[in-house]
């Protein structure tokens, strides 16, 4: 994993620790489980652009050049859902 990487990880894992933290335990629920997730991909894909490099860790990249809104929103959509086991297929 390169520094890309690196810092995705760190931006996806903080951001799931500030979640916990706003709701005052780790998610309890699906709903709450896919919105920590949901935003903390989110988070990667800030940082992603901000660096100007593409995603490095996850199935389906959150930001590369070019990317649409569209695709962003719905990678993003698709990583969240895979890691609650889901496939959501061409969402």
């Amino acid at each position: 994993m390169g520094p890309t990487g690196k810092a995705e990880t760190v931006a996806h894992d903080g951001t799931n620790g500030v979640g916990e933290k706003k709701e005052g335990h780790n998610p309890q629920t699906l709903g709450q489980f896919y919105d920590t997730e949901y935003h903390a991909y989110q988070a990667e894909s800030a940082l992603d652009e901000g660096l100007g490099a593409a995603s490095e860790t996850d199935e389906h990249p959150v930001w590369f050049p070019d990317i649409t809104p569209e695709q962003r929103t719905t990678n993003i959509t698709k990583d969240a859902y895979s890691v609650l086991g889901f496939d959501v297929g061409g969402c």
